[in-house]
């Protein structure tokens, strides 16, 4: 019985240990996913620049259907929400999680300081 209580007790520590440190990993994840979507319609939004002399201000939300710049996100990011605040000079992009209302804020070149609606 007692070295059972040792044993319990080692495992418990361990999971003491090792928990924080998974916590971590799953935060910096959840940041590179929410980055990689954001990043993900670069090359699109260039591409309309190119022909528009403009950036695309067209969100995305789950449902929708490709944005005027033809970009969709890849399947595991179709889950965010992305907001597009555009200008000639330059947009951000909000990815929201709806499962967390974690956001984060990715601008290319000179992004107007408006917040235009999705």
């Amino acid at each position: 019985l007692l070295e059972l209580m040792v044993v319990i007790a080692i495992v418990g520590f361990l999971m003491a240990l090792a928990l924080p440190s998974y916590q971590g990993y799953e935060e910096q994840a959840r940041h590179a996913t929410l980055r990689s979507a954001a990043q993900s319609m670069a090359v699109r939004q260039a591409l309309y620049r190119a022909e528009e002399g403009t950036y695309s201000s067209e969100g995305w939300s789950p449902g929708d259907d490709p944005t005027e710049t033809g970009w969709a996100p890849s399947d595991g990011a179709d889950a965010f929400t992305y907001a597009i605040n555009a200008s000639s000079d330059g947009y951000a992009v909000t990815v929201t999680d709806p499962a967390s209302d974690e956001e984060l804020v990715v601008s290319y070149g000179n992004p107007p300081t408006v917040q235009t609606q999705q």
